[in-house]
């Protein structure tokens, strides 16, 4: 009878993504798409180890996690500054980053005195100087992705922290996300910088989606009670 092996495809995914990555930053002369083809790579494998593990724990410790996930990201962020790819490295140190948040957000314990408006100032906060670092250093667009990501990730992480929003403050924080994503990609024609404005609203509309999501999940958990 065959058996899935969790830890197996922990190794086959850095088996796989370890070379190949290394393969581009030597000719590629690239270390930020370097990452980008490992974590792209690894991941998946990852994913399927935490899905289909009992206790994803006893391989892979949140704590551990997190932290790896926060300092490849911050790491992927500052080279990506130095070697000129500032939104690039935005967008794929956010890859390393979030999901690592979010395996931590299920699996782990988050602080005791951790509170949820701090985890979405925190992530307002990165997002907003991440959209400011591409601006300044290039690299707007992807910049935008990366600070889509990290937005995303922090609502999650505080859902998990201090669960769901008010309803109002939900509603109101879908209509700020919906109206502020029309405008971002309205305002970027007249600036010339269209795909810039596409990519901010994109990412706004993103984390508007999320929390509206989680409206309709909420209501639907109250009518299979009734």
């Amino acid at each position: 009878m065959s058996r899935r092996v969790p830890e197996l495809a922990l190794v086959t995914g850095v088996a796989l993504g370890l070379p190949l990555a290394l393969f581009v930053a030597l000719f590629a002369g690239s270390p930020v798409s370097a990452a980008a083809v490992g974590l792209a790579l690894c991941y998946p494998f990852a994913a399927y180890a935490v899905h289909y593990d009992e206790d994803p724990t006893t391989v892979l410790v949140p704590r551990w996690v997190l932290a790896a996930g926060a300092a490849a990201g911050a790491l992927i962020v500052a080279v990506g500054a130095l070697t000129g790819e500032a939104g690039a490295g935005v967008a794929v140190g956010s890859v390393a980053a979030v999901p690592a948040l979010a395996y931590h957000a299920r699996y782990g314990d988050p602080p005791a005195g951790l509170r949820r408006g701090t985890v979405l100032a925190a992530g307002g906060v990165v997002a907003a100087v991440a959209v400011l670092v591409g601006a300044a250093l290039g690299g707007l667009v992807p910049a935008a992705v990366g600070a889509a990501l990290t937005a995303v990730g922090a609502a999650d992480y505080g859902e998990r922290v201090g669960g769901r929003l008010p309803r109002q403050t939900e509603r109101c924080a879908v209509a700020g996300c919906l109206g502020g994503g029309a405008l971002a990609v309205v305002a970027g024609v007249p600036l010339g910088r269209p795909i810039a404005g596409i990519a901010l609203g994109g990412g706004l509309l993103a984390l508007g989606a999320f929390y509206a999501l989680s409206a309709e999940s909420r209501r639907g958990r109250g009518r299979r009670r009734r």
